[in-house]
């Protein structure tokens, strides 16, 4: 499983997992942030960001206007939504990227 999450302003995220995750954002792939079991709260800015768990996870954010989608490895690659500046040929790159990796261990 999957979540792919678009933020348009800064705001912190809640993001509750039961295994140790990472998120990462669009362009700063190789330094992802941690997430331990439990709650985490991470405050990031404008962008694309991406989890991959073996289990569900939950997302909130304290802002009203984030996106936050589960994917699936069978569904396509959603769209940014329309009112931001994300580049669509980026955003279907970085998540399908992510649709293909591995399960954490």
């Amino acid at each position: 499983m999957s979540t792919a999450i678009f933020t348009v302003r800064p705001t912190t995220l809640a993001i509750s997992t039961t295994e140790c995750l990472n998120l990462e954002e669009m362009g700063h792939e190789d330094d992802p942030i941690a997430l331990n079991p439990g709650e985490n709260h991470v405050s990031v800015g404008v962008g694309v960001f991406r989890i991959l768990a073996t289990t569900p996870v939950r997302v909130t954010a304290e802002t009203n206007d984030a996106h936050i989608l589960s994917l699936t490895k069978d569904g396509g690659s959603p769209d940014p939504p329309k009112f931001t500046d994300f580049d669509v040929s980026a955003v279907r790159a970085f998540l399908v990227d992510l649709k293909s990796q591995p399960a954490p261990v």
